[in-house]
């Protein structure tokens, strides 16, 4: 299997490492879905851009995650 930076992702790609992070974060590891969530914002950048709503949106989450792993 490639590696994030190996292949061209999609928005469909995107959405599953967030739904990955989901379920880790309902599952308590908070580590995993940061993880998980950063692989997804890093897809986001490429195929929506920085500036787009859905990535700041996602942006703000990620934050939150970062948030609940520092503490």
């Amino acid at each position: 299997m490639s590696s994030l930076g190996e292949e061209l992702l999609s928005p469909a790609d995107m959405e599953r490492y967030f739904e990955v992070a989901r379920l880790y974060k309902e599952l308590g590891d908070t580590g995993a879905a940061l993880r998980f969530a950063q692989k997804g914002l890093a897809i986001d950048a490429n195929c929506i851009g920085v500036d787009n709503a859905l990535y700041k949106d996602r942006l703000d989450k990620l934050k939150e995650l970062e948030s609940a792993v520092t503490k």
